[in-house]
């Protein structure tokens, strides 16, 4: 079997190889679509309503992780409890990165004032 029947029999796409007139070879063009496999889950897009609501939810736990957290450590210090108020204690950074978390995933996925304006705009031009 000859080197082109064997590429001819393999399944998906190749990339073109060209060459320049000074004799380097390069191939033209990026990596073909049909040249990589796709996973089920790599198919899958993420939803902007689901993120913002998964922001919402991180956002809101780490508000009352670190409310809890002020509040608890700061009662278990002044009733004389070390232990108990440096564990709380230490549990207030973790509520703010929480907190920060979901705050900066509400604000990266949710909807503004120029992504509507945009759909709006490109439905005009659509038959």
């Amino acid at each position: 079997m000859t080197l082109k029947a064997e590429c001819a029999s393999l399944d998906g796409a190749i990339a073109q190889l060209g060459e320049r007139c000074n004799g380097i070879a390069e191939v033209g063009g990026s990596i073909p679509p049909g040249s990589t496999k796709h996973s089920s889950c790599a198919n899958r897009s993420l939803d902007r309503g689901n993120m913002v609501r998964f922001g919402k939810i991180m956002l809101i736990m780490g508000l009352i992780i670190t409310a809890v957290s002020l509040v608890a450590g700061f009662g278990f210090m002044f009733m004389d409890y070390d232990e108990l108020a440096i564990f709380f204690l230490m549990a207030i950074p973790l509520g703010f990165v929480i907190l920060f978390t979901g705050l900066s995933t509400v604000v990266m996925f949710s909807s503004r004032e120029s992504d509507l304006e945009n759909n709006r705009e490109a439905s005009k031009f659509k038959l």
